[in-house]
């Protein structure tokens, strides 16, 4: 059995990647986990907070 998390920046980039190994035999094991983190933006010049979404799902491949 192969087991792996893939995660994505946005739902619609995990759901692609879901798929995508779903089509190729991997089945989703559990729920989704979103986590957000955040941060001060490099990019700004005043004190700008960011937040940034990481979506992750397991997925297992094979027989135990």
């Amino acid at each position: 059995m192969k087991y792996k998390v893939v995660t994505g920046q946005y739902s619609s980039e995990l759901n692609d990647l879901v798929n995508a190994l779903i089509d190729d035999g991997w089945v989703p094991h559990g729920g989704v986990s979103v986590c957000t983190e955040i941060s001060e933006n490099p990019n700004s010049f005043k004190k700008e907070l960011q937040t940034t979404y990481i979506y992750a799902q397991a997925m297992i491949c094979g027989s135990a």
